[in-house]
């Protein structure tokens, strides 16, 4: 994989260094770095999960084409401002492919009552591998809570590539989406965030092992999930009641 990737730098570097003798302004430059030379690698990172260094290399390329007979040399993150705010809008290589990668990703978001039954085969079957790999009832689990990420997982390329995109957005998560066995499998601390800050006589590490299941149980009669009223162990009742205490009201 390694080979195939060099050939593709050699390729857009190549290509740069005969681009770089026209008698071009910063703006062309940076016009033609998008069009020209960048375009020529997003078919293969849309596919295939380049490490970061493949992504420096190639930023490496398109900043050497940028800066060739431009004097003051331009930085590369004021060059991807846009054009409104001073920049050129040059796309960065690892953003690009962050963008890209939420092609897969925004349906596996959809919980599986709502996927398109038309819903891709590649789709299908990493909506599987997410949900076998991680024991989890739904793949929305392990894409946006890293928790629920384990060992095999994350040595899995694409998925690599994938939680870090949504580790890096800001991602609003549609609650009413998550079907009532999905939403008991969620850690309590992403429900009740402030049991994460040490403002308590218990402090975060204490929470983070609780799930939504821990401390509520869904109602059949009302549709809505209520404080349990059982528990499988003394550990799992003192901590759903020491939560419960935190959160009830006075």
């Amino acid at each position: 994989m390694s080979n195939y990737f060099d050939s593709i730098i050699t390729k857009v570097e190549r290509y740069a260094d005969i681009l770089a003798q026209r008698g071009l302004s910063i703006l062309g430059r940076s016009m033609i770095a998008n069009t020209l030379l960048l375009s020529r690698i997003w078919h293969s990172t849309r596919i295939l999960c380049p490490p970061q260094s493949v992504f420096q290399r190639i930023r490496s390329a398109i900043i050497k084409f940028l800066r060739y007979k431009n004097f003051p040399s331009v930085k590369f993150q004021d060059c991807r401002r846009p054009r409104n705010e001073g920049g050129t809008a040059i796309l960065d290589p690892a953003m690009q492919h962050s963008a890209l990668r939420l092609r897969w990703l925004i349906p596996m978001l959809q919980s599986t009552h709502l996927a398109s039954t038309q819903e891709s085969f590649a789709t299908s079957l990493m909506r599987y591998h997410l949900c076998v790999l991680t024991s989890s009832p739904s793949a929305i689990l392990p894409l946006l809570f890293s928790e629920k990420r384990n060992t095999d997982i994350k040595k899995i390329g694409c998925f690599q590539s994938m939680f870090r995109t949504l580790d890096h957005i800001d991602y609003e998560i549609n609650w009413t989406d998550l079907n009532t066995g999905t939403a008991e499998e969620i850690s309590l601390c992403r429900v009740c965030p402030t049991l994460l800050t040490n403002k308590h006589t218990y402090k975060s590490p204490y929470w983070k092992s609780l799930l939504v299941k821990d401390v509520y149980g869904f109602n059949v009669i009302d549709g809505k999930l209520t404080p349990r009223g059982f528990f499988l162990s003394s550990q799992q009742r003192n901590r759903a009641t020491k939560y419960l205490d935190l959160v009830r009201p006075g």
